[in-house]
């Protein structure tokens, strides 16, 4: 942009004047002619027009763009570090601009928006860059339901207001996660920091490498960024069609509730009746209560149901139906993933076919894994509890059981015999649904993984590794030999949205609660503990100076990466008031033999005692030991 002409007559345009006609090999979009020097302001409103129009990135993105006004519409000391692949919207009546779609010209420009005429009056204008980041993806610095983004950030000028965008990014070429709409996302915050008071939109489209953000409303100064991939559970993406979590998405926080939103936002929910949030929990984490009275939620959108897994409490046990279709008619389809009858767990498709198990399941919480795949009973269509394949059984002779495309339906289903609803009683932590052809074992390991630290669930006996959604082992079953009771954790695992820092077993018999600083857990950091199922007494003897005898129930702790500092707690009648006691680790968990360490000594209060700041490294074997009082009958009788 920029030249001058003097002492011609005319003008030629694309060919030489002089010998040998040399012609102009190339495109040309817009030429002007003055017939006068131009002010140094006049041209940086001539240029400014030029770069919008044009996608050009101006003396290397270190000047301000003007409108024909004069007014800055890009200002470079302010977007300094944003002065990349610059390109704009806009509308400007004295240069005849109308410029409602725009990329920048650069080849690794990857962004393009696009607005409505009618949302730009006179001097209106959209203008972003980049800070020139990679296009590849990080997992740093992402908002909760994302678990990657591009590297590279846009901001944007906006003068005026441009309404709303759609907003394009080009793939091609470039690695990313993401495969379907539903993975990308696009992330819009005042700062860069994307961990916190962020907007988050999911793509409307993804077709040949181009992703599509409809409706899009930005503001002066709002930064962008591009999800490559979302968060789910144990970071298991592939094929999920539905996430409800008790922990997130639900309004209110307490009292009855309004919406439970789909992690996926596959659907949104129609909720039915009363159902509360905010009276209980499982593991510290919110569930939703159920009455069974015309409570439950209705999904608007079909989605292709597979594999359903569920932590949930069925208080009623007498034939409710905790998910199935929508479409479910008194009397017809019989779609339900989970429906307790006659002391066996039911699953069933839309063509009233149905299985079920020959064993009872477990009485209050638990994770349920269902999966539909046809075929023959017994062989294909499974149900788990708590992780372990449950032996099937035929019901008549309406097999197999298939998947189906449906709409869904939360804590309602029909019963075909009486033609009536019959609705869930109980507790629902958390559904996730998957499609498509089934997933690997691995990926299936590391979702029940991610439900099981969340809840406290101790997964098939103890008898499984437990898989971060990397898939690390951060439980094995391997070094935890004769450790395989009542396992739980504490941890962080940014690609399924855990953050669990208080965590006591599920197990009706777990006494010990470990409390972290979300402040000491960074991505993939974990600590998990299980006890070898001794007896809550105490008895043998403790090689420490202040207590001569420690329980017999022993723990054993796993820890990956550094988790700090935490609170042990032990709870139970075991424990009386007012008496001191010492909190011991030792290397091989016989704690009479040397080895042993008294890491902290507490006071206990009624059926509790506590102890802070203790930082518990792998391997590291865990009890409480107590100093009693010999009398004499019991030192001269029998040496005690």
């Amino acid at each position: 942009i920029g030249g001058s002409i003097t002492g011609a007559d005319y003008i030629r345009i694309g060919r030489q004047s002089q010998a040998g006609h040399s012609y102009w090999d190339g495109h040309i979009a817009e030429l002007i002619f003055y017939e006068e020097d131009v002010t140094e302001a006049e041209e940086a409103k001539i240029v400014s027009y030029l770069g919008i129009k044009y996608g050009l990135t101006l003396s290397g993105g270190t000047v301000n763009y003007l409108s024909s006004s004069g007014v800055t519409v890009w200002d470079a000391t302010a977007n300094s570090s944003y002065n990349n692949d610059i390109a704009g919207l806009g509308r400007d009546d004295t240069s005849t601009l109308t410029q409602y779609k725009s990329q920048s010209v650069h080849s690794d420009a990857i962004l393009t928006m696009s607005g409505s005429a009618a949302n730009f009056s006179n001097h209106e204008f959209l203008i972003w860059g980049n800070d020139n980041g990679a296009t590849a993806e990080t997992e740093s610095s992402t908002p909760g339901s994302v678990r990657k983004r591009l590297e590279r950030v846009w901001r944007v000028d906006e003068t005026g207001d441009t309404g709303n965008l759609t907003i394009t990014f080009d793939l091609t070429g470039l690695t990313v996660t993401g495969t379907e709409a539903k993975h990308f996302t696009l992330i819009t915050d005042s700062d860069t920091n994307f961990e916190q008071s962020v907007t988050t939109q999911i793509a409307a489209s993804y077709s040949s490498n181009i992703v599509t953000f409809t409706n899009v409303n930005v503001s002066d100064g709002t930064y962008i960024a591009l999800g490559t991939d979302i968060v789910a559970p144990g970071g298991v993406s592939t094929d999920l069609q539905l996430w409800l979590r008790g922990d997130l998405g639900v309004s209110p926080a307490s009292g009855s509730l309004t919406g439970w939103t789909d992690q996926t936002a596959n659907n949104t929910f129609t909720v039915n009746g009363n159902p509360q949030t905010g009276n209980a929990a499982v593991n510290f984490n919110n569930v939703i209560m159920f009455d069974g009275n015309g409570d439950y939620l209705d999904g608007d959108t079909t989605i292709d149901m597979r594999t359903l897994f569920s932590v949930f409490d069925d208080t009623a046990q007498a034939g409710d139906v905790l998910f199935g279709p929508a479409e479910e008619t008194a009397g017809a389809t019989q779609g339900y993933f989970w429906r307790y009858v006659s002391s066996n767990a039911y699953i069933g498709d839309t063509s009233s076919h149905y299985t079920r198990t020959t064993t009872t399941p477990p009485a209050g919480t638990f994770l349920y894994c269902a999966e539909k795949k046809g075929g023959s009973v017994g062989t294909d269509s499974r149900i788990a509890f708590n992780g372990t394949d449950q032996p099937m059984g035929s019901y008549g002779s309406n097999n197999p059981v298939d998947q189906h495309t449906s709409t869904p339906r939360v804590a309602r289903g029909t019963d075909s015999n009486v033609g009536t609803n019959v609705d869930f009683t109980g507790n629902i932590a958390e559904i996730a649904v998957y499609g498509g052809s089934g997933m690997s074992t691995t990926d299936e390991q590391k979702i029940n993984s991610y439900l099981g630290i969340k809840y406290g669930v101790t997964l098939s006996g103890g008898t499984v590794n437990y898989l971060s959604a990397s898939g690390v082992v951060i439980w094995g079953t391997g070094s935890n030999v004769g450790y395989t009771s009542d396992i739980a954790g504490i941890g962080r695992d940014d690609a399924s949205d855990l953050d669990q820092y208080r965590s006591i077993s599920l197990n009706s018999d777990a006494v010990i609660t470990m409390s972290g600083s979300a402040g000491n857990f960074t991505n993939h950091e974990f600590l998990l503990w299980a006890n070898n199922n001794e007896p809550l007494s105490f008895g043998p003897s403790a090689s420490t100076v202040d207590a001569n005898e420690h329980l017999r129930r022993i723990w054993k702790v796993q820890e990956t990466g550094d988790t700090g500092a935490v609170s042990v707690t032990f709870s139970g009648s075991y424990i009386r008031s007012g008496w001191t006691y010492y909190l011991l680790s030792d290397d091989d968990g016989n704690f009479g033999n040397g080895g042993t360490t008294q890491l902290s000594k507490a006071v206990s209060t009624t059926n509790a005692v506590a102890f802070a700041g203790i930082n518990p490294t792998n391997g590291q074997y865990l009890t409480i030991a107590q100093h009693r009082q010999k009398n004499f009958f019991q030192w001269f009788f029998f040496g005690l």
